[in-house]
């Protein structure tokens, strides 16, 4: 673990929260990739609802992954 040895324990614990999660990370990296809102992607990355087809290539080339594995068929 690296540390900033000038900091109290409690400075480095509250840097450590100031930080943005990975998982905010990525929202921000779909977000700017897509130029959709973060409500938009958020709802994408929780299942609510999906990218329409050619955002759904784009986030898929940006990822390296193939879109079926992105977004599965939905079973209704």
């Amino acid at each position: 673990m690296v540390t900033d040895k000038n900091l109290s324990l409690v400075d480095y614990y509250k840097s450590l929260r100031e930080q943005p999660l990975p998982s905010a990370e990525f929202i921000k990296k779909l977000k700017e990739i897509t130029h959709r809102s973060e409500m938009s992607v958020r709802n994408w990355v929780v299942g609510r609802n999906r990218p329409d087809i050619n955002t759904q290539i784009l986030i898929a080339e940006h990822m390296g992954c193939d879109v079926e594995t992105l977004f599965p068929p939905i079973n209704i």
